[in-house]
């Protein structure tokens, strides 16, 4: 059985879809490189989601997430950061720093 304190923390704020969702994503990685990736959303919320990335990020770094045609754009922090060593990615949490609009949920 879940403490309190720990059913609090895995709580969801909302619903999460499981969406392949194409994005671009750009800033510093843990080594201090500026880069720009074209990579792809796992799971998307209102207040953010999952992604795969190639590069090793910093939790709680900032980044920008948008669209590959660039109709949406927004700073978002690293949650959590998951390696996986078979094809060398990284699975990351992320979420927004502020209200959005255009993004894929609502």
């Amino acid at each position: 059985m879940l403490s309190n304190s720990s059913a609090s923390r895995n709580r969801r704020k909302g619903p999460r879809r499981y969406l392949k969702l194409k994005i671009v994503l750009s800033g510093s990685d843990a080594l201090g490189e500026t880069f720009t990736e074209t990579t792809e959303t796992r799971v998307v919320t209102k207040e953010g989601g999952s992604l795969i990335t190639t590069r090793r990020l910093r939790i709680g770094s900032t980044l920008r997430v948008s669209t590959p045609d660039g109709k949406f754009n927004a700073p978002a922090t690293i949650r959590n950061s998951r390696h996986d060593a078979h094809t060398n990615t990284y699975q990351c949490g992320f979420c927004f720093e502020e209200d959005v609009h255009g993004w894929v949920l609502r």
